[in-house]
């Protein structure tokens, strides 16, 4: 599994009637990849949140780690 993980949505128009409704996702273990990725889409108009997982487990009951957010970009 990845270690960060990148969500963009774009959404133009009201909710009963979108323009536009985009979802754009993408992982990876590079994180300078990542951040640039993260910077187009943002650029293009997605709001944009950046996940980081730690692979390792929470030590209480030996269940994975989780997500935690380490980036958000409003879109321009």
């Amino acid at each position: 599994m990845s270690t960060f993980h990148v969500h963009a949505r774009l959404f133009e128009g009201t909710l009963d009637h979108p323009t536009r409704d985009e979802l754009q996702s993408a992982e990876s273990d590079d994180r300078e990849h990542v951040m640039t990725l993260t910077e187009e889409l943002a650029a293009r108009g997605f709001r944009v949140w950046v996940y980081e997982h730690d692979h390792g487990t929470d030590g209480a009951n030996g269940h994975r780690a989780p997500y935690r957010i380490i980036a958000e970009f409003d879109g321009v």
